[in-house]
């Protein structure tokens, strides 16, 4: 079973290596990052494609040869059958879109422009999330998503994005209307996601310098007050 997935990878992935199949959005093709991003993705790929056709293999063979002889195994059977069904379609829709997100992330990391935009919203939004793919309703968890909307000018034209950020702490420290640098994709400019770490350094700059400005008004205010004690 695994050799049949690994080939199975193989062959997926030289044919959408040279494919526009999982370019989101129609943004430019670069072989050389698809073929990274899919690397990146090969492991778990592989894992679950592996366990897919073991109990989609099981549940048929099952059927195949035992249901007639006990047909209380025609349930077995069927239920093996369609978990391997129902991982193998989590499979390609779960990596589809992560491939999708980080070869986007990529393009902007490559190609990316630097830009000044300005913060006009954030908020939280509450997620649930389930703990795996075939858990129930009660078995899920509940995540917090912070969100940030921007408006920005490229090329003439405005443009307003929203985006996710990882860090709650980053999320708290922002302010709207407040300038952050973001990267925006010249070939689609509607594709932007914020710099990070370039963000995080001028918080830190920003906090270091208010910090300096109350030493310094407190060093003015003992030297006043010491003025005023001599006169």
């Amino acid at each position: 079973m695994c050799k049949i997935s690994i080939c199975l990878f193989v062959f997926s992935a030289q044919t959408l290596e040279s494919s526009t199949l999982l370019i989101p959005n129609n943004l430019p093709f670069d072989r050389k990052l698809m073929r990274a991003v899919l690397k990146q993705h090969a492991g778990i790929f592989l894992l679950l494609l592996c366990m897919s056709l073991i109990f989609a293999g099981i549940g048929a063979a099952v059927i195949y040869f035992k249901a007639a002889e006990d047909g209380g195994l025609y349930i077995f059977g069927g239920i093996f059958l369609l978990a391997g069904i129902g991982m193998f379609i989590f499979n390609l829709v779960s990596n589809y879109s992560s491939v999708q997100y980080y070869y986007e992330k990529g393009l902007l990391r490559q190609y990316g422009r630097e830009v000044n935009a300005i913060l006009t919203d954030k908020r939280m939004e509450d997620a649930v999330v389930k703990n795996s793919h075939n858990s129930s309703d009660a078995d899920t968890t509940t995540e917090r998503d912070c969100i940030i909307a921007y408006s920005y000018v490229f090329g003439g034209k405005k443009y307003d994005a929203e985006s996710f950020l990882d860090s709650q702490a980053l999320f708290d420290q922002l302010e709207i209307g407040q300038r952050i640098p973001i990267l925006v994709l010249p070939q689609q400019p509607e594709t932007t996601y914020p710099r990070i770490k370039k963000l995080k350094a001028m918080l830190k700059m920003n906090l270091q310098q208010a910090k300096k400005s109350v030493e310094n008004d407190t060093e003015n205010i003992q030297v006043s007050q010491g003025l005023m004690e001599d006169e």
